[in-house]
């Protein structure tokens, strides 16, 4: 059996309704990328992050063929409200009490083996999380939004 869609869903997301616009026009216009997401909430040691599980779908700037890149990302963000303790008093993003613990490498080695690579970057708000999964085919992604969806961190 298949899943049913969220026909109500569609027509309240303010970017479906604008491709919508774009169904229509002939000519040069190209579909350039898209992306689709979910978010979620952890809580670690009382420190909140943001966890974005996103579907990219990208059209190579040359290609004109319909061929299109697809990739999945999971992107930790922490909290801007919360204040983070930095490590030996630095300003080198990383929370202090989440680096004794190991917490960082051992996220990142659970990200590793759903076969995710990335790193921690530094930002305004703390260290956050990039990591990225290249996907064959339509197949895979579809396996792979199966998979993100059973994903807890």
């Amino acid at each position: 059996m298949g899943m049913k869609k969220p026909r109500g869903h569609f027509r309240r997301d303010p970017v479906f309704r604008l491709l919508r616009l774009f169904g229509d026009l002939q000519g040069a216009w190209l579909t350039a990328s898209a992306g689709f997401e979910r978010r979620d909430v952890l809580t670690v040691d009382g420190k909140q992050w943001t966890v974005i599980y996103k579907l990219h779908v990208i059209r190579p700037k040359a290609d004109s063929t319909g061929k299109v890149d697809l990739k999945s990302s999971i992107t930790l963000w922490p909290s801007k409200s919360s204040k983070r303790r930095v490590a030996g008093g630095s300003s080198d993003g990383w929370d202090a009490d989440l680096l004794k613990q190991n917490w960082y490498q051992a996220l990142q080695g659970q990200l590793r083996r759903y076969g995710y690579r990335g790193r921690w970057e530094l930002s305004p708000v703390g260290r956050f999380g990039d990591f990225w999964k290249t996907l064959r085919d339509t197949k895979a992604a579809a396996s792979e939004l199966k998979l993100l969806d059973r994903v807890r961190l």
